[in-house]
């Protein structure tokens, strides 16, 4: 009897942080939620990653298109000189969008091109390597555990390259203390 109670007192045990905090934030919360309804509620929790997202998405792409509209190659806006679309209008100056050589800007249009022919054949072929491989796999043959290992195992190896390289950068051997070292730290371990 005393064995099935053990798990239970150490979850309960376990969850008493957790349900301290909730019963601190259930105020503010329950107050916030007659304001401002539902939909307030999904803003607020919405609020931290739309800031996150505007800061490192939104302001970039906004800024880009600042620039674009400015001509000269200082870094700062405010040596360079305003030029409107003039930019914009240097890419579709073209006798014939069907011949990028004869585009005022032959390296832009070369480059849409190549990279839609890419996509194209990229996306395609991947997607015709991946449903082959997945229709064979799902047959009855034989190693078949073996075979789907295989193609799934460069999946599980990034996460654990990335591992290992930090192991190895940071263990007590490693690279960060040789590095410490060679900059005046007294000992190499």
């Amino acid at each position: 009897m005393s064995t099935a109670s053990s798990p239970s007192r150490l979850s309960a045990l376990l969850m008493t942080p957790v349900n301290f905090v909730m019963r601190l934030i259930e105020v503010p919360l329950r107050g916030l939620q007659k304001s401002t309804g539902i939909g307030g509620m999904a803003a607020f929790f919405l609020a931290p990653n739309m800031l996150i997202f505007g800061i490192f998405v939104l302001l970039p792409l906004v800024i880009n298109f600042v620039y674009s509209m400015t001509g000269g190659t200082a870094f700062f806006l405010a040596e360079r000189n305003f030029v409107g679309a003039d930019q914009y209008a240097r890419l579709f100056t073209c006798a014939d969008y069907l011949d990028p050589m004869s585009c005022q800007e032959d390296a832009f249009w070369t480059a849409v091109g190549n990279t839609f022919w890419f996509v194209i054949l990229q996306v395609a072929l991947m997607i015709l390597t991946a449903l082959i491989t997945a229709l064979i796999l799902n047959r009855d043959l034989a190693a078949r555990s073996f075979w789907r290992a295989v193609f799934f195992f460069p999946v599980l190896l990034s996460p654990v390259v990335v591992g290992l390289i930090w192991k190895w950068i940071l263990q007590r051997q490693g690279l960060l203390n040789f590095i410490l070292f060679q900059f005046g730290d007294t000992e190499p371990y």
